[in-house]
């Protein structure tokens, strides 16, 4: 290969590819999935990369992690334009654009302080998607309406 056409990153024989990741986000979806410095395999992460859809974007390619359907969920809170790929034997598999539900139901916290969801009661919380762009959602117990960041980020 000359070095005009050597990939910039390598690629993993086995795992999940989060693409399409808003700039910025990489850091919280590694913490959200629980992959950190001890994860013992493979963490491959890019972030401010130019993009033809996004102006920049972050991703990432993490080698034998599969995503479960609560981290899926969990995604399309913090990145609801993002794109998951999984591969296997180097070569993609499946790829899937992240569907962003018409409601949270146990996903995240209400940033109220006040809530019935903070309040020690066996209730989770619930968010209905008030926007698409930006992402705003509305906690169907205080009616709170949030910034998607501000609940990913509790």
């Amino acid at each position: 290969m000359t070095e005009k056409n050597e990939p910039k990153v390598s690629r993993i024989k086995n795992g999940t590819v989060l693409d399409h990741l808003n700039e910025g986000s990489a850091q919280r979806i590694l913490e959200m999935i629980g992959v950190n410095s001890d994860y013992g395999n493979t963490v491959i992460v890019l972030m401010g990369s130019m993009s033809k859809s996004m102006e920049r974007k972050d991703v990432i390619k993490i080698e034998d992690k599969f995503l479960e359907p609560e981290e899926t969920r969990m995604l399309a809170l913090i990145a609801p334009n993002a794109t998951i790929s999984i591969i296997k034997n180097y070569n993609i598999a499946s790829k899937t654009k992240v569907s962003l539900p018409k409601k949270f139901i146990g996903v995240g916290k209400c940033p109220n302080p006040k809530c019935t969801t903070n309040q020690n009661e066996p209730i989770s919380p619930v968010f209905n998607v008030e926007t698409k762009t930006p992402l705003t959602l509305r906690c169907v117990f205080c009616e709170n309406v949030v910034k998607s960041s501000d609940i990913s980020s509790h």
